[in-house]
């Protein structure tokens, strides 16, 4: 996030009908993206000020996950925990996003889903105790298990 910060033309370069992109800050790096905009006051308003500037999917980590499409749509999902505030936990829903946009979802279905799943497997993985990235991936078979079961 940090050299988009610096470095917003990355963005503009970009096809934005055929180039889906999706930014998966914290606070801190939302801040950074867009300094104008308060995160602390409300969150939802400022998620989707960002993804309407960037003309982006943005999806804003925290307590409650905010997706927010460059439409205005907005998304909020609850099924994470603390323990994925975890190094590399980040790095395991990116990764997620980019399969679920490999599948074919749009981006801001793509990043929606992606936060559930890695949620519900966090939650699996940590169980109330630490947990590492590797414990977060490991688990995210059972948690898809899981919501087969809930249809």
């Amino acid at each position: 996030m940090t050299v988009l910060a610096e470095h917003p033309e990355l963005l503009a370069v970009r096809p934005v009908t055929s180039t889906p992109t999706v930014l998966t800050p914290h606070d801190r790096e939302f801040a950074r993206l867009g300094p104008d905009l308060d995160v602390s006051s409300d969150r939802i308003g400022a998620v989707r000020a960002l993804a309407a500037r960037l003309e982006c999917t943005v999806l804003l980590k925290g307590a409650t996950t905010i997706v927010a499409g460059s439409d205005g749509q907005v998304r909020l999902n609850t099924t994470g925990t603390p323990w994925l505030a975890t190094a590399g936990t980040g790095d395991v829903l990116s990764g997620m996003i980019g399969a679920y946009l490999a599948s074919g979802l749009r981006a801001v279905d793509a990043a929606s889903v992606a936060a559930f799943v890695h949620g519900i497997a966090g939650r699996r993985a940590a169980d109330d105790a630490p947990c590492t990235s590797r414990d977060v991936v490991n688990a995210i078979p059972a948690a898809i298990r899981s919501l087969r079961n809930i249809a």
